[in-house]
């Protein structure tokens, strides 16, 4: 998605101020110009009510409690967290700047309204309304606009799937087998997905294909040209699956050969999935 010449080379909002084209206030600036001494100890709500003393500063703290702490404090007649909060306050445009209709809007704000997105949540979006939020995540607000932001476990790798690589068919089943498979957790989608930068940046180098844990470093390609990338994968799936059956070939330990497998399968799934995806395009 073209993202509007409004934001930032920095992956962070900036807003024109009405009153002077040149005044911008970055998403994370504004959350930072808003809080008090930062370098005193203060004392924070747990989520029980009770109250507790800390050494960290008021940047860490509004971090940690602010899923329990900010919902609790704001008025119960605002469904809104801090978070799409600021947006409206600041940079009420945001959402219609970056492409998003009103009715995902609509969708996107009952899903953002407690600063966070669960499991459930990610996995019941489809594949265009996972790269809105992607785009809105990762490439409009950036790390300082997600600090007071939480995604739960796994949400983050689905969302995040949807712009792999430069080609969209191989976005779309990468992202389809990650969410439908309910048994992944964090840490094998996240060997999965590790295992595919290794072996796409194999083949990008004309390198070896292998498995990243038994291989010496490889040339990885930088995130912003992995992004981008458009990859022969009607040659690199079926290379990399002979590959994986020499591999399964050979003795293991249980725990060895379990993970061998998994990654066997999920490229198996998304195999299949590709090549569906690119019919549904050519027909």
């Amino acid at each position: 998605m073209e993202i509007s010449n409004n934001y930032s080379q920095n992956n962070s909002y900036s807003k024109t101020n009405t009153q002077s084209s040149s005044a911008q206030t970055s998403f994370g600036e504004h959350m930072n110009n808003s809080k008090e001494d930062s370098s005193k100890p203060i004392q924070a709500k747990t989520s029980t009510e009770d109250y507790i003393e800390v050494n960290e500063t008021q940047e860490d703290i509004e971090a940690q409690f602010v899923y329990t702490k900010d919902l609790r404090e704001t008025d119960v007649n605002d469904k809104r967290g801090r978070f799409l909060r600021d947006i409206d306050e600041n940079y009420p445009t945001m959402f219609q700047d970056i492409g998003i209709s009103k009715d995902d809007e609509e969708i996107f704000r009952s899903m953002l309204f407690d600063n966070k997105i669960t499991n459930e949540e990610s996995r019941n979006l489809t594949f265009d309304q996972s790269k809105q939020l992607n785009s809105l995540f990762f490439d409009t607000l950036g790390k300082e606009g997600l600090r007071f932001f939480e995604f739960e476990d796994i949400s983050r790798s689905i969302i995040h799937s949807t712009s792999f690589v430069g080609d969209d068919n191989f976005n779309k089943a990468l992202h389809k087998t990650l969410n439908n498979n309910l048994s992944l957790n964090f840490h094998e989608m996240g060997k999965i997905k590790g295992e595919l930068r290794y072996n796409i940046s194999q083949r990008y180098y004309e390198m070896e294909l292998g498995l990243d844990d038994f291989q010496a470093p490889s040339k990885m390609i930088m995130p912003d040209v992995f992004q981008k990338l458009e990859l022969d994968f009607d040659s690199f799936f079926p290379d990399m699956l002979e590959h994986l059956d020499k591999v399964l070939s050979k003795k293991y330990d249980t725990q060895t050969r379990k993970q061998i497998e998994l990654i066997d399968t999920n490229y198996r799934d998304i195999y299949k999935n590709y090549q569906d995806f690119k019919n549904v395009e050519n027909n």
